[in-house]
């Protein structure tokens, strides 16, 4: 075989073996609702009967579900006094992850709109997210409260969750987070 056919051979093999991996990169949706676009895993929200979905009529605060992804979203109440935690799970894979909420600002003074959760990733603390609602401002949609980059191409599990004895309650609008 000549030189010239064998660089020709390892170029192609080369770039066959880029556009592969590259292929492999993708972003997906865990929706809050409809779950992992791809596997179908849903989220794990605990306690359950402490969660309510889209439609929920005693809840202080009702989103525009045209302003969500899928038209829906999960709303949960922490309260110190009734709860040790309120908390969701999710696994997912991929080398990123961004979770989004939906932040409450400008509701009526009786209602709660601060919000405060930890995030673990992989059985390790990875930071916390606190929202002090501002007057006048109104919901705030696809708000980004975690993000991180360069993860292995692997199965990960995120938890994020509202806990402690502060004496303050804190809402959580779980809006769909995505991986890549």
């Amino acid at each position: 075989m000549s030189m010239m056919r064998f660089k020709l051979r390892c170029i192609a093999i080369s770039l066959a073996f880029v556009w592969r991996a590259a292929a492999l990169v993708e972003n997906r949706t865990i929706d809050d609702g409809d779950g992992d676009e791809h596997t179908h895993v849903l989220p794990e929200y605990r306690p359950v009967d402490r969660w309510k979905f889209k439609d929920c009529p005693t809840c202080a605060i009702h989103p525009d579900v045209s302003q969500t992804h899928g038209s829906s979203w999960h709303a949960g109440l922490y309260m110190p006094d009734q709860l040790s935690s309120l908390n969701i799970l999710f696994p997912f894979e991929g080398t990123a992850l961004y979770v989004y909420f939906i932040l409450a600002n400008g509701q009526n003074s009786t209602t709660i709109q601060d919000t405060a959760v930890n995030f673990t990733l992989d059985d390790n603390p990875a930071g916390s997210f606190t929202h002090i609602g501002e007057a006048g401002k109104g919901l705030q949609y696809r708000a980004l409260v975690y993000h991180t980059t360069g993860l292995n191409q692997t199965q990960h599990s995120f938890f994020i969750e509202s806990s402690g004895a502060s004496g303050k309650a804190y809402p959580i609008h779980f809006h769909p987070g995505e991986v890549g």
